[in-house]
C-alpha cells in the first residue's frame, strides 16, 4: 500500500465514522434514552455522550484536514488536475464547507454543549419556567447545529465523489 492509498484509506475511515457518529447518536442513542429516561437523565446522559464524541470528532476532523490536503499533494498530476474545472471547483467546495462544520461543531462544543448542561442542571434544581423555556431553545439550537453538521458532512461527501470521479 502506497502513501496516496492509505492517506485515501484514513480519509474515508474518518468521514465513516464521522457521519456514522452522528447518524448512530440521532437514529438510535437519541430515542432509546429519550424514550427511556426522564428529561433530568436523558440531558445528562447525552452530556456524557457529547463530551466523549466530541474527543472523537475532534480526532476525526483533524484526521480528516491532514488526508484531505495530504490527498491533493499526493496526486501525481495535482497540476493536470486542477485544470480541470470539475476537480478543482468541487475540491474548493469541500474546503468551504468542510470550514464551515468544524466552526459550527466548535460552536457547538464550546458554547451550546456546555451551555445546555449548565441550564439542564439549574432547571432540574431551581423548576423555574424561564429557564426551562431558555433550556428548550438551547435544545432546538443543538439539535439544529447537530443537523447542519450533518448535511454539511453529507455534501462534502457528494463532492468528494465528484472530484475523484474526475
Amino acid at each position: 500500500m502506497n502513501l496516496s492509498m492509505l492517506s485515501n484509506y484514513l480519509h474515508v475511515l474518518a468521514m465513516s465514522v464521522w457521519v456514522g457518529g452522528m447518524f448512530y447518536i440521532m437514529l438510535v442513542e437519541v430515542p432509546v434514552l429519550r424514550s427511556n429516561l426522564g428529561a433530568l437523565d436523558f440531558s445528562k446522559n447525552m452530556t456524557l455522550l457529547g463530551k466523549r464524541f466530541q474527543k472523537v470528532g475532534w480526532i476525526l476532523l483533524l484526521l480528516l484536514l491532514i488526508t484531505g490536503l495530504s490527498n491533493i499533494m499526493l496526486e501525481d498530476s495535482i497540476a493536470d488536475m486542477m485544470k480541470n474545472e470539475n476537480y478543482s471547483y468541487s475540491i474548493m467546495v469541500k474546503m468551504i464547507l468542510f470550514m464551515l462544520m468544524v466552526i459550527n461543531t466548535a460552536i457547538h462544543t464550546f458554547y451550546l454543549g456546555p451551555k445546555m448542561s449548565s441550564f439542564a442542571e439549574k432547571t432540574s434544581a431551581e423548576g423555574n419556567d424561564d429557564m426551562n423555556v431558555e433550556y428548550a431553545k438551547l435544545k432546538k439550537r443543538s439539535m439544529i447545529s447537530s443537523g447542519f453538521s450533518l448535511l454539511l458532512s453529507l455534501v462534502i461527501i457528494y463532492y468528494g465523489l465528484i472530484a475523484s470521479s474526475v
